[in-house]
């Protein structure tokens, strides 16, 4: 683990401060994904806090930072149906290898077992499956393929 790192738990009142990290999530999707990065390089980050919050959902929302810079977050919920789910994570690129995107995983499966999961499910961008073992560690693999059509 990173010396020095401070992590702040909280629900959607700091979804905001994860922005800057979410648009290196985006960046680094759209230049792996082949078929809807521009998709996403449209997508606000109003538009994915809408649908973070989504109706329903229990939240919990955590941003990692080492020496005072904000260098990873991850947000997962609940839903009314026991329905867990690592909504978003995401740990910049120099801030990799450290440890922090196991500690958010691990720290967000446990608060969802407190929270009543049932199941719990992430999605992973299609052209990034090298994140794929490190889900794997964490017992998350592959269950289904959902194809999407592109219009156009």
């Amino acid at each position: 683990m990173t010396p020095g790192h401070v992590i702040v738990s909280g629900g959607p009142e700091i979804l905001d401060d994860m922005e800057p990290l979410w648009n290196g999530l985006r960046a680094h999707v759209c230049s792996r994904s082949v078929h809807f990065g521009e998709e996403m390089r449209l997508l606000s980050w109003e538009e994915r806090k809408k649908e973070i919050l989504g109706a329903g959902k229990r939240l919990l929302a955590e941003v990692v930072s080492v020496d005072g810079t904000r260098v990873a977050y991850c947000v997962s919920s609940v839903d009314t149906q026991g329905a867990g789910e690592v909504d978003s994570i995401y740990v910049d690129e120099g801030h990799r290898g450290m440890g922090l995107g196991h500690e958010l995983v691990d720290r967000a499966l446990s608060w969802m077992e407190r929270n009543g999961a049932k199941s719990v499910r992430l999605s992973v961008t299609w052209g990034n499956e090298e994140v794929l073992q490190f889900y794997q560690s964490h017992s998350f693999y592959p269950r289904s393929i959902t194809l999407q059509r592109k219009d156009g």
